[in-house]
C-alpha cells in the first residue's frame, strides 16, 4: 500500500502516548522513534500529532518533524490556530483530527443539523487557511470520524448506542461535550447522517472539484442502490458479531445474526444476501 507520511504519536501531550508517560518521557520516545525513523526511509515525510498549538520550544526540540499535525476543538470556529502556529515553525500543519459529535447533551437527543453545520463551517476554515493560497499555512486536515464507534463510552455497553459524554470545558458544537459514539459522518451501519453529504460538498482549493455530494447521490440513484439497506453492513463489518474479531465480517442477509459472520481470516462470501 502506498504511504503518504509516517505519523508519530497522536495528541501525545495528553495521554502520554497512550501509556500514561510523563510528558518529558513521552517527548524523548516521540523525537527517538522520529530520528529512527528518518535513518531507516528517506523517502517519506514524518509528522508528529499534537494536542493544541505545539509551544515554541517543542517545535525546536522536535527540529525533525516534517509536518505538524493539530487535533482542535473549539466549538465552530478554530479561533486563532493557524495565526499562532504561522510564527512558531516554517513547516507544513495539518488538522489531525476536527469536527462535531451528532449528540447533542443539553437537549439529550441527537441533532444531525448542528453537526453538519459545525462539519462545514470547520472545512470551509481549513480551505480558507490552506496552504495553496497567500499566506496559507495548512495544508488540509481529518474529520472525526468516518462511523461511529459503539464501544467507546466506558459506562456503556458496545452493542448499545450510549449517549455518555465527557465536559472538559471545552470542546465540540454546539454542546463543549465530547459524546464518544456519535462522531461519525455516518452511523454505525453506514447510513449516511447529514454531515456526510456536507463534508461531500465542500470544495477543494486550487481545483475546479465537481460537487462530491451530488454526484455520490446522482450515483446510488443511477445505480438503483438508492441508500435502500445500511452502506456499512451492505459492504460488511458493522453486524454485532464482529466486534473484536478479524477477517471477513459479512451477515448473509440484512438483520442476519449467524455463524456465517465473522468466520475466520479469509472466509470467502459470494453473496451478501440470499
Amino acid at each position: 500500500p502506498a504511504i503518504v507520511m509516517w505519523a508519530v504519536g497522536n495528541e501525545w501531550n495528553y495521554n502520554g502516548l497512550y501509556a500514561g508517560l510523563p510528558f518529558p518521557q513521552a517527548l524523548q520516545r516521540v523525537k527517538t522513534a522520529i530520528d529512527m525513523i528518518k535513518q531507516l526511509d528517506g523517502m517519506h515525510p514524518v509528522a508528529t500529532v499534537y494536542g493544541e498549538v505545539p509551544p515554541a520550544d517543542i517545535v525546536r526540540e522536535l527540529a525533525n518533524v516534517d509536518a505538524w499535525g493539530i487535533n482542535r476543538y473549539s466549538g465552530i470556529d478554530f479561533g486563532d490556530l493557524f495565526a499562532r502556529f504561522a510564527p512558531i515553525s516554517d513547516k507544513p500543519m495539518f488538522l489531525g483530527e476536527y469536527g462535531a459529535d451528532a449528540f447533542d447533551a443539553r437537549r439529550r437527543r441527537p441533532d444531525q443539523r448542528e453537526q453538519a453545520e459545525a462539519t462545514t463551517a470547520l472545512t470551509r476554515q481549513i480551505m480558507g487557511a490552506s496552504s495553496l493560497r497567500p499566506g496559507g499555512v495548512c495544508f488540509g486536515g481529518f474529520i472525526f470520524e468516518f462511523a461511529d464507534e459503539w464501544w467507546k463510552d466506558g459506562a456503556g455497553r458496545p452493542e448499545r448506542h450510549d449517549v455518555g459524554g465527557v465536559s472538559p470545558g471545552g470542546g465540540p458544537y454546539p454542546d463543549n461535550t465530547f459524546n464518544e459514539e456519535w462522531w461519525g459522518l455516518t452511523q454505525v451501519d453506514g447510513t449516511p447522517r447529514e454531515a456526510f453529504w456536507a463534508y461531500a460538498r465542500a470544495s477543494v482549493p486550487g481545483a475546479d472539484a465537481p460537487d462530491l455530494g451530488s454526484a455520490l447521490l446522482r450515483g446510488a440513484r443511477e445505480t438503483g442502490l438508492a441508500f435502500r439497506e445500511p452502506m456499512r453492513r451492505a459492504a460488511c463489518g458493522a453486524h454485532a458479531r464482529c466486534s473484536g474479531r478479524l477477517g471477513l465480517c459479512c451477515p448473509p442477509r440484512p438483520g442476519a445474526n449467524d455463524e456465517a459472520c465473522c468466520g475466520p481470516p479469509g472466509m470467502e462470501v459470494t453473496s451478501l444476501y440470499t
